[in-house]
Formats: C-alpha cells, sequence, structure tokens
C-alpha cells in the first residue's frame, strides 16, 4: 500500500468537516422552526411581545440567534443558563 497524498486527506477531511457543519446547521434550523415558532407564537397569542427560550448546549446558539434575527425578532442574552430574550 502507499501511503495517501497530502491532497487526499485533505479532501476527506473537507468532506467531512462540511458534513459535519451541514448538520450543525440543521439541527439548529430545526430547533428554531420547531421549539422557538411554538414558544413565540404561544406568547404573542397571550398578548406578550416577548418569549424566553433556552437553547439546548448541543445546539449552536450563535446559529439559532441568526435565524431567529433574519425572520426580523431582536435577541437579547445570555441570561441564566443558555436563556434569550426574543422580542418583537
Amino acid at each position: 500500500t502507499t501511503m495517501m497524498t497530502r491532497e487526499e486527506a485533505r479532501k476527506i477531511t473537507d468532506a467531512v468537516n462540511k458534513e459535519k457543519a451541514e448538520k450543525i446547521t440543521a439541527k439548529a434550523k430545526a430547533f428554531v422552526d420547531e421549539k422557538v415558532d411554538a414558544e413565540v407564537r404561544r406568547c404573542a397569542t397571550l398578548g406578550k411581545e416577548e418569549a424566553l427560550v433556552t437553547i439546548p448546549s448541543d445546539i449552536d446558539k450563535k446559529q439559532v440567534v441568526e435565524f431567529i434575527e433574519e425572520c426580523g425578532f431582536t435577541v437579547a442574552g445570555e441570561f441564566s443558563y443558555n436563556e434569550y430574550k426574543i422580542s418583537w
């Protein structure tokens, strides 16, 4: 067997890291689309102007905040353990 080349190793690493990043993004997006959306809707129907959401530690907080802000909301945090305030 011949030792793999640097280029081959780099190609494998890039593919694996791309897949990992896509999974992290998908998980953050799913959290926003399901949990955050449900809590914002619940609070809005109660006449509130903000919602508190706790982002689990296994989800990328930065991406979650970006997805929420892309929808026009203001996000403040981090307060107590992974807790963020979303206001509209």
